[in-house]
């Protein structure tokens, strides 16, 4: 609890020298409504490949450091080698910022991803079901959709971004960025590379 202070004050605290906070009121408020790109996930098993999406609020906590909150789903392979993420991030980032006007704007953060992951045995590295399920449950067809296979489990994983801000006007700007994430499931790691490119809008 003691950390939500902490970040109420950096928020209020002054601007470094004339640099205001991002957007065209300088306010520091930005919101992408979507951003997307490819994901590719690796484990004991192989790789597989996906597509990424995501919505990020992100508030200015002075004129270089802001609080990230992303919301994102991937998912990609096919069975048995298939792989989902869905994820709650918050966390901070920092920019090489030095210009009201500048246009490119490198950043580098990370944060803790909270939500729910899942991935086929395949993909893991671990041995099939499927043909033990048959032999023994002949259940296996009974319409619920469910994947012998699928692994599934709750899961909380570091996170790490890189990208760059392009902002041709101090409103509306690109966010060109890249996130390694590590999560474990059934004992093995499992590694998601998601490159992605989406639209912010700054007050």
């Amino acid at each position: 609890m003691t950390l939500i202070p902490v970040l109420l004050w950096l928020a209020a605290a002054p601007t470094e020298g004339a640099l205001p906070r991002s957007g065209y009121f300088g306010a520091g408020i930005n919101l992408e409504p979507l951003s997307l790109g490819p994901v590719q996930a690796f484990s004991g098993g192989g790789a597989s490949v996906g597509l990424s999406l995501q919505s990020a609020l992100q508030i200015d906590l002075g004129t270089r450091w802001a609080l990230r909150l992303p919301l994102d789903l991937c998912a990609g392979g096919s069975s048995p080698s298939s792989f989902a993420q869905l994820g709650f991030t918050p966390g901070v980032l920092h920019r090489w910022r030095d210009d009201a006007e500048q246009q490119w704007v490198p950043y580098l953060g990370g944060g803790f991803k909270l939500g729910l992951v899942g991935a086929g045995r395949g993909l893991l590295g671990l041995p099939s079901t499927t043909a033990q399920a048959l032999d023994l449950d002949f259940d296996d067809f009974d319409g619920d959709g469910a994947d012998p296979d699928l692994e599934t489990g709750f899961a909380l994983s570091p996170e790490l971004w890189a990208g760059v801000e392009w902002h041709p006007t101090r409103w509306f700007s690109l966010n060109l960025g890249g996130a390694y994430t590590y999560t474990r499931l059934q004992g093995a790691g499992v590694h998601m590379l998601h490159q992605r490119v989406g639209m912010r809008f700054s007050l």
